[in-house]
């Protein structure tokens, strides 16, 4: 455990994590799971694509409690929900073949296409050596931002790094994937998560 969060071990490129958030209208709290690639680089967990515990059946606010007697019931239902959805989330999308799976999902039948998913899905393609696909999916940053009549300033530096990438697989496969593994050191780092080795 690790303030608001739970982590399971061992920690492979994909941080399958348990995640608090608290409720900005009381004192009770929602918990996520979430899949997060240490290869990219975030100063926070990600829940864009994370699953609410309990959401599906109407049990997912839970209430504070102040001792240990007083969140028993809680902390009984919150494993139940971890072993129901969150551990077959972490099987089903907490590895480099599974995240990628979870970010072509993520846009199944959406009209807006999120860059930053389009940034990981890239980028765990290239963890994954499969070359010819992240390049695609590089350019593929470049053709929304492009057709954004007034891109966000983050959205500029996201093509800019998407096309920077792309140039340096073409060049240096081996060295865009030791960046990436690069990355994954510092997120371990700044996340307290053990160093690969």
């Amino acid at each position: 455990m690790q303030g608001s969060q739970l982590i399971q071990q061992p920690v492979e490129h994909i941080a399958c994590v348990i995640s608090r958030r608290n409720s900005s209208h009381s004192s009770a709290y929602f918990m996520h799971a979430l899949v997060e690639p240490l290869y990219v680089s975030t100063d926070v967990w990600q829940e864009t694509m994370a699953v609410r515990l309990g959401q599906a059946t109407g049990n997912s606010y839970w209430p504070a409690f102040e001792t240990l007697d007083a969140g028993a019931e809680s902390m009984a239902r919150l494993v139940g929900l971890i072993k129901s959805e969150a551990l077959p989330y972490f099987l089903r999308y907490g590895d480099l073949e599974g995240y990628h799976r979870l970010c072509e999902e993520f846009h199944q039948g959406r009209d807006v296409i999120n860059p930053n998913i389009l940034w990981s899905q890239a980028a765990t393609e290239l963890m994954a050596e499969q070359h010819v696909e992240a390049m695609a999916t590089l350019h593929q940053i470049r053709r929304v931002v492009d057709a954004d009549d007034d891109p966000a300033p983050w959205m500029l530096q996201i093509a800019k790094d998407a096309d920077a990438c792309h140039t340096l697989i073409g060049s240096d496969a081996a060295a865009a994937r030791r960046s990436l593994l690069e990355t994954e050191q510092k997120m371990r780092t700044r996340f307290k998560l053990p160093l690969a080795p």
